[in-house]
């Protein structure tokens, strides 16, 4: 939000009294008028100019952080923000525009710095790692396999960057990829539970049930009542035909955690074909046997 920030006060019809404070109002509207025009550059110029002529011209300020943001000058915008709140008397403005800049830009600010770091090569081992999860979160998925591959090249023992490299070669549906890492990984740290999930389910993707459910008994070994490990054993006890023992499974975590199980019962593919069978509706409708029977007949009829 661009801020005037104060009233026009005239000493005649076209002049502005020719004090500092009232030079830097000039500067400030004319900026103002400037960008909402779009014309961000000379819009920059007539606050810089405002602040030059009084550095207590706090809505100048707070305007020119306004401007950087657009621009893409977070660092920039953000100390300009900061700086508008240490001297306005009253910043109720300037902290609403610094909360507003920090909900909106704070993970690009983020990446900003994190990309000057790897740089100006300030061997930071952990930047490029920083980076890729960075870009996850702003869901740029390539680029931030693109990252981790950077950690690790710099790295080869950065495990977490190899656990992340998994997820998103799994995402991108390349599970023999995620596998190497995931191997890798619990070679140097056998008790990471999510590494053994996440192999369970990639040689599940493959094919491989034997080594999935090795993989995700393992897993389970170690976190016995992980709900997302005990789901991924149903899907595979599903899979290989073990019905009765999949749904057994399915309704143990249901009772435990209830509706965010039966989201994801009914979101994977695996378990579409028990959605007519009597034993699924009693696990998530609590009904009695005969109850979820008499019922899949009615919606069969």
């Amino acid at each position: 939000m661009i801020s005037s920030g104060f009233t026009l006060s005239f000493m005649t019809k076209d002049k502005f009294p020719k004090d500092k404070k009232h030079k830097a109002d000039r500067h400030n509207a004319r900026g103002i008028q400037l960008a909402d025009r779009g014309w961000l550059d000379e819009a920059t110029l007539e606050f810089e100019k405002a602040i030059e002529s009084d550095p207590n011209a706090a809505h100048a300020m707070d305007n020119l952080g306004t401007v950087y943001a657009e621009k893409g000058l977070l660092l920039e915008a953000l100390q300009a923000y900061i700086k508008s709140i240490e001297i306005d008397d009253d910043p109720k403005e300037s902290y609403f525009n610094l909360a507003a800049f920090l909900l909106h830009h704070s993970r690009n600010l983020s990446l900003d710095l994190l990309k000057q770091v790897a740089q100006k090569d300030w061997h930071f081992p952990d930047v490029h790692g920083q980076i890729g999860y960075t870009m996850g979160e702003l869901g740029r998925p390539s680029e931030a396999m693109e990252a981790y591959k950077m950690a690790i090249e710099h790295d080869p023992n950065d495990m977490p960057s190899r656990q992340e490299l998994a997820g998103l070669y799994m995402t991108f549906g390349q599970f023999m990829d995620a596998i190497q890492e995931l191997k890798t990984v619990l070679a140097q740290k056998p008790d990471t539970m999510e590494a053994w999930i996440d192999l369970g389910v990639c040689y599940h993707m493959k094919g491989l049930l034997c080594e999935a459910k090795k993989s995700l008994q393992k897993g389970i070994d170690l976190e016995p009542e992980n709900p997302h490990a005990l789901f991924r054993m149903a899907a595979l006890l599903a899979d290989e035909g073990r019905d009765t023992e999949s749904l057994d499974v399915i309704h143990r975590i249901y009772l435990n955690h209830g509706e965010s199980v039966r989201v994801w019962a009914e979101n994977d593919p695996v378990f579409h074909r028990f959605k007519k069978d009597p034993r699924w509706l009693n696990i998530f409708l609590n009904l009695e046997p005969q109850q979820g029977k008499e019922l899949n007949e009615n919606q069969e009829a």
